[in-house]
């Protein structure tokens, strides 16, 4: 369904050209929950921000189905997130003026009903209260609710327990994992503990490039490519 081909994402400095990105290809899987890890700086959040046709690469593809993401103009591109891509980050962006029910249906179309997509992660009892009445955990299912309001078939996050405690992160990756039964859910973190636990895949990334991937039956293979200049 999702697969990046040879995906590449530089920066040009005054002084020389910056590589976020390079030459990363992997097939994803139609559903499954699928970690990235990695230091900071090596990529993670770039390669996010182009599955989830945020920013277009340098070079290389990303088919959906077979179509070219990064080929999409932008509207074909926002066309791709609206239907397809739901993102859930650290920071969770909600409106602490309004309610719960408010919040989940800030970005959803006309005669959208957040109630089933409540009821599933467990907050329908809260949709009438305010987020400055919710706990870290609670507020976080909010924002992973907004996402699948859409009905999006691949869930990106970034980072979604960074503010949590330890207790309340676990709670959220069992929910992630969850929701991967019939999508697939892509997850940037540091906690290689959590991505060896849950994950049905972990990918580790170093200067931009895949150093490993393992599968859950512990099956994988390194990367052999010499960093670039």
């Amino acid at each position: 369904m999702l697969e990046a081909i040879g995906l590449q994402k530089t920066f040009q400095t005054k002084a020389e050209r910056v590589f976020a990105l390079r030459e990363f290809t992997y097939a994803f899987p139609e559903k499954g929950l699928v970690f990235i890890l990695g230091k900071s700086g090596c990529g993670k959040t770039t390669l996010l921000n182009l599955l989830g046709g945020l920013d277009v690469p340098t070079a290389g593809q990303l088919l959906y189905n077979g179509e070219d993401v990064a080929a999409f103009s932008a509207r074909r591109r926002e066309e791709y997130r609206a239907a397809h891509v739901g993102i859930v980050l650290q920071q969770n962006n909600l409106f602490f003026d309004l309610t719960v029910r408010e919040n989940i249906l800030f970005c959803a179309g006309e005669g959208a009903d957040p109630e089933p997509v409540a009821r599933q992660l467990g907050i329908e009892e809260l949709l009438d209260r305010r987020i400055n009445e919710l706990s870290g955990g609670q507020a976080q299912r909010v924002t992973i609710a907004r996402a699948l309001l859409q009905d999006a078939d691949i869930l990106l996050c970034d980072e979604p327990t960074g503010n949590l405690d330890a207790a309340t992160g676990e709670e959220i990756f069992r929910l992630l994992k969850e929701l991967s039964a019939d999508r697939l859910v892509v997850v940037v973190t540091h906690d290689r503990q959590s991505a060896e636990t849950y994950g049905d895949a972990v990918v580790r990334m170093r200067a931009g490039k895949i150093e490993q991937t393992m599968q859950a039956d512990g099956s994988g293979g390194e990367a052999c490519a010499e960093d670039e200049p």
